[in-house]
């Protein structure tokens, strides 16, 4: 018995105990078995000697004793000038008060999804961090944990960061105004972005580059969401969105390209009003228009029913355009301006198209028009189209289109409502 209560002893003297494990320092709690990592000396300067790369292990031995690594602890790698990349393991739950600060060096990081917590100042003064990857799993950031990290431009974070920053992340709003303004490429990896999320990612206009909120949760864009976010290149929308609001991307004028969900019902007013570099439109996941080819048939799962005034004005750079079946309204000047426009598909279910809409669309070479019941449009609604351009409509409805008031004004020709390209395509 004396034998068994020493070996005992001699295990758990150590608990919390100072030491050294590889290249790293450890605090070792044998009863729970945990570690946290901690720095090489009590007090300032907190590391003596030069670390540049900290893997940290899931877990360590010693004594005999395997410790689960649960916590990376406060001033941990305080002032560590040349650490350039750091590893932390799903074991970590936690990170503590200026566990990093001034760690010049570091560049990324990427907290995994076991961490809930991170601590105040934990990052601050990283100047050379430029990205960082937040998980849906953190609860709370403490004030100030990215202060001026004044290269951070690449984050990847859950809704809540955002929804919430000047209470439930205790950040003050000058501390969270100042990380965020650097902002170039967001991605939301969870949850839903209230309005307020959306006016504080909105403080860095100048600098977003690529939004991608295709996880988040949000089923609607609100109004004016991203206007004038001039150098936005590239922006993926919610997997469920189902409304794109008034002016939502306006003068985003390098935008290159816009996936539309399947989910979206209604693309607002203006939403993408002088988004003049976009090339590519897609609709429920498919391409609108490929080059030389139309391809009704693929936009078929699309939920869109109305495409609002204005919405893609000044379009410049688009060159082939495919209206998804299910649309029955185009608004007024909807697509006015899209002077490189060459090829457009409308659906069989477009009821009306509005006044302007394919106004100065001069290069317009040919249009097909599914619906069998010519959808009604007004004396400007194609300004500036050549009239000689062929306009291909169900054999069944070619009379119909020749004797409306403005559709007869096109050289109107018939194909087999079962295969509208077949006869294009000498099938």
């Amino acid at each position: 018995m004396l034998a068994v209560a020493a070996s005992v002893g001699t295990m758990f003297a150590w608990d919390y105990e100072h030491v050294q494990i590889g290249d790293l320092y450890y605090n070792l709690d044998a009863t729970s078995q945990t570690a946290e990592v901690t720095s090489q000396n009590s007090s300032n300067p907190y590391w003596s000697t030069t670390i540049t790369t900290a893997i940290i292990p899931a877990s360590v031995e010693y004594n005999s004793v395997t410790c689960s690594v649960t916590s990376i602890g406060g001033w941990a790698f305080y002032n560590c000038s040349g650490l350039t990349s750091v590893t932390i393991p799903n074991s970590v739950t936690s990170i503590g008060e200026y566990a990093f600060s001034y760690c010049s060096g570091l560049t990324s990081v990427t907290i995994p999804n076991s961490v809930t917590s991170i601590g105040s100042s934990a990052f601050s003064y990283c100047s050379g961090l430029t990205s960082v990857t937040i998980p849906n799993s953190v609860t709370s950031i403490g004030n100030m944990a990215f202060f001026h990290c004044d290269s951070l431009s690449f984050i990847v974070a859950p809704a809540l960061l955002f929804n919430n920053a000047g209470s439930t992340f205790g950040f003050t709003s000058y501390a969270f105004e100042e990380m965020i303004s650097q902002i170039s490429h967001l991605t939301i990896n969870g949850g839903t972005l209230t309005q307020y999320a959306f006016d504080q990612i909105h403080i860095s206009y100048r600098k977003l580059e690529a939004i991608d909120l295709s996880v988040a949760e949000n089923t609607e864009i609100p109004d004016e969401a991203f206007k004038g976010c001039y150098n936005l290149k590239t922006l993926k929308l919610p997997a469920g969105l189902t409304q794109i609001g008034y002016m939502a991307t306006a003068e985003c004028v390098n935008l290159e390209s816009i996936a539309i969900p399947a989910s979206v019902e209604e693309i607002g007013d203006r939403a993408f009003e002088d988004c003049r570099s976009i090339q590519t439109i897609t609709f429920g996941g498919a391409p609108a228009g490929a080059p030389g080819r139309f391809n009704a048939p693929a936009a078929s799962a699309s939920q869109l029913r109305r495409i609002g005034n204005w919405a893609f004005y000044n379009a410049h750079e688009l060159q082939n355009l495919e209206i998804p079946e299910g649309v029955t309204e185009i608004g007024d000047g909807a697509f006015y301006g899209c002077t490189y426009l060459e090829e457009m598909v409308l659906p069989s279910s477009v009821q009306s198209i509005g006044d302007n809409c394919f106004a100065l669309c001069a290069k317009l070479t040919k249009i097909t028009c599914n619906a069998v019941t010519p959808p009604a449009i007004e004396a400007k609604t194609f300004f500036d189209v050549k009239r000689q351009i062929p306009v291909y409509v169900p054999d069944e409805a070619v009379s119909a289109y020749e004797n409306d008031t403005y559709w007869q004004e096109f050289d109107i020709q018939g194909y087999r409502s079962c295969d509208p390209f077949a006869e294009r395509e000498g099938r």
